[in-house]
């Protein structure tokens, strides 16, 4: 009885001391994170529509411009340009460049972490470049199967027309379509509680404060649990014994329609413990909740799959490579 008593004794001390240690090590983060967010939010309200208007003008540069926007932290821009997809105004590889460079909340993170800008910006430009060449590569392979199916009924030239809006290769601008679904986007942020409607910039910044930092808090507090109770050896044993696998189970992780995922892997990765192809592989498919809209907003399920099975595989072979190359930033 007096052992049990001192175990728990011990349990109790050892949790008190973690979660301690824990809040110290991560209490300052609150007020960069609320700056960073604040900010963030300001750019969000000031660029959404812009960005908007630019990738839906985009035409044959759709991946390029979908790339390099969606590098920028906005909250309701991976949404929007689902539905925009889902409107067949933009084409399939523009929106596969969107959901690679997309970040979720890395970039957060990593600036409320005191990151070197250097890194940062190196990191999301080597994302947004990835993207950029995966959209591309897309965008080329649905062109020559479109070209490859009209030449097999070209006997029928109208025929082939009508396949070739069925397919919507360039991403005709249906306007009445991408308002009815620019309305719908409101409404989702408002049941998703995603804070990129018409709430104050300050209150959203607030709020995701919150919830980024009590994400942060659990991630910190369980790593420094298993180092005080196994060592860091417990963690290395683990990443190693995942080997060249390492980067597939991240992708798994960062398509988690959650911003937990894409905080858990930015943090682990800023920790040293994992390496950069494996936290870029998970990163690559965190598209936040993009992922929940695209079903919803898209009727066709197996082109939904298609998505994401090629979001998956770039993320999965390029960390791979990227771990094989011993690439490092």
């Amino acid at each position: 009885m007096h052992v049990h008593e001192h175990g728990h004794e011990v349990a109790e001390h050892l949790f008190e001391h973690i979660f301690s240690h824990t809040f110290i090590d991560t209490w300052s983060l609150i007020p960069f994170l609320f700056i960073v967010f604040v900010v963030l939010e300001y750019m969000e309200h000031s660029m959404s529509d812009r960005s908007v208007e630019i990738i839906r003008k985009a035409g044959g540069k759709g991946p390029l411009l979908g790339g390099i926007i969606g590098a920028f932290p906005q909250c309701g821009f991976s949404v929007m340009a689902t539905n925009l997809f889902a409107g067949r105004v933009i084409s399939i590889g523009t929106i596969v460049a969107v959901y690679l460079s997309t970040s979720d909340e890395m970039l957060a993170v990593m600036l409320s972490s005191n990151t070197n800008p250097w890194r940062i910006f190196k990191i999301v430009a080597l994302k947004a470049a990835i993207g950029i060449t995966a959209g591309f590569g897309v965008e080329f392979v649905h062109r020559m199967r479109i070209k490859y199916q009209q030449l097999h009924h070209k006997h029928n030239h109208d025929h082939g027309e009508h396949h070739h809006h069925h397919h919507n290769l360039e991403g005709v601008h249906h306007h009445s379509e991408h308002h009815e679904h620019h309305e719908y986007i409101s409404d989702f942020c408002i049941e998703e509680d995603c804070h990129c409607g018409n709430e104050s910039p300050v209150m959203s910044a607030l709020k995701h404060t919150v919830k980024i930092y009590l994400v942060i808090f659990v991630v910190t507090f369980l790593l420094n649990l298993v180092i005080d109770l196994a060592g860091l050896e417990i963690i290395e044993e683990v990443v190693s014994k995942a080997g060249i696998w390492a980067p597939v189970v991240s992708c798994v992780v960062g398509m988690i329609p959650n911003c937990a995922s894409s905080v858990a892997i930015t943090q682990l990765y800023l920790s040293g413990t994992i390496p950069l192809g494996t936290a870029m592989a998970g990163l690559l498919t965190g598209s936040g909740i993009a992922w929940i809209v695209l079903f919803r907003v898209n009727p066709h399920s197996r082109q939904n799959f298609k998505i994401m099975g090629i979001v998956f595989i770039v993320g999965a072979v390029s960390g791979i490579v990227m771990n094989m190359l011993g690439v490092a930033i």
